[in-house]
Formats: structure tokens, C-alpha cells, sequence
């Protein structure tokens, strides 16, 4: 361990460029995390958005017309594969569910089967 030297007024000023360098670290990655956090606020405003207006849409889907719903389905689609016994649907857009990613789980949507 460093041994802390000592004048007539306590300690010296070497002593403390340890922390000195340390808070200028923190000051430097200060502004990567606050951008980190903005990023994170915003991508679950977006999130929510996302959900308010899924459910909005779900509320609506029965008094829609038969055009609107195409519309919207060619709108959010890739893709749609249809095979012997299954329905293969790509979207347009998977989002990234919240608590899921990065845990080696799939993004799961829920299927409305007919």
C-alpha cells in the first residue's frame, strides 16, 4: 500500500491525485450515461406509445371494414407464409419486448388463430 505523506499541513497534495484522476474519469463518462439514460426514457415512451396504440386498435378492429384491416396488415407486414399446417407471419417492425431481450428469449406475439 501507498503510504500517505504528511507536512506541516496534513496531507500532501500527491495523496489525492488518485481521486483527482478518478473524478475526472466520472466527469468524462458522465455525459455517455446521461445519454444512455435519455435513450433509455425515450425508447420506453415509445414502448408505451406503441402498446396504447396496439390496444386502441385492437378495441377498433371489429367495426373496421374489410379494407382498413388489409390496409393495416399490408402496412405492419413482410410477409405472410402459409403452409400445410401453420401461418408464418414476418412483420414489418418486432419490437423489442421489455424483460426479454438479452435473455436469450424470443420476441413472442401473441397469435389470434381463426
Amino acid at each position: 500500500m501507498a503510504r500517505l505523506r504528511t507536512g506541516k499541513r496534513g496531507l500532501s497534495r500527491s495523496a489525492y491525485k488518485p481521486l483527482e484522476h478518478r473524478a475526472a474519469q466520472l466527469d468524462e463518462q458522465l455525459p455517455q450515461l446521461e445519454a444512455a439514460i435519455d435513450f433509455r426514457r425515450i425508447q420506453q415512451l415509445s414502448a408505451d406509445t406503441v402498446l396504447t396504440n396496439a390496444k386502441a386498435l385492437y378495441d377498433h378492429w371489429p367495426n373496421m371494414t374489410f379494407e382498413e384491416k388489409r390496409a393495416i396488415v399490408e402496412t405492419i407486414t413482410n410477409q405472410i407464409v402459409v403452409g400445410n399446417e401453420d401461418i408464418h407471419i414476418e412483420l414489418a417492425y418486432s419490437p423489442t419486448l421489455s424483460g426479454n431481450a438479452g435473455k436469450g428469449q424470443h420476441n413472442q406475439i401473441p397469435v389470434c388463430f381463426i
